[in-house]
């Protein structure tokens, strides 16, 4: 299974300092950062029928992102000689500053070339793995986003 990042830059995720869309590890899809959860509250009137809603509020944001990683290269694409041993090369580095479920720093490259980078705190946990091949599995990972969606600057400033 060949990857091609560059078609889905310059969209980017970096978390810890480590890319998130490289030759070795992808996330495929970062749409889930930005949809906001909103919750909502009804207050119940007493002795009369009905509630009343209190306003809707923002709230930390869980989701998951498809993710997929291989032991075929490194990051930077330099092929290894043998794909297991990549494998767990990569997934150390991952385990070790990305999967740490403690709050990271990470940064958000959007794929519209006039918004600027956009940094945010994110929790990550170890990946749920949904297909497992020799030295490739594809899954999801599960994030929180303690400050709610990432919603950013207007760009036009409209």
């Amino acid at each position: 299974m060949s990857m091609v990042p560059e078609a889905l830059l310059p969209e980017q995720l970096t978390i810890n300092d480590v890319p998130m869309r490289t030759k070795a590890w992808l996330v495929l899809d970062l749409e889930n950062l930005w949809i906001p959860t909103i919750t909502f509250d009804n207050r119940v009137n007493p002795g009369v029928a009905g509630s009343r809603p209190f306003d809707g509020t923002v709230d930390e944001t869980r989701t998951s992102l498809p993710f997929w990683l291989t032991g075929s290269c490194d990051p930077d694409g330099v092929p290894y000689d043998d794909m297991r041993v990549g494998f767990r090369r990569n997934w150390r580095i991952l385990a070790s500053e990305v999967f740490t479920a403690s709050i990271a720093e990470a940064e958000y490259q959007s794929a519209d070339p006039e918004e600027v980078e956009l940094p945010f705190r994110i929790q990550v946990a170890t990946p749920t793995i949904s297909e497992r091949y020799p030295a490739t599995w594809v899954g999801s990972l599960s994030i929180v986003l303690p400050d709610g969606p990432l919603i950013g600057a207007d760009p036009g400033g409209s």
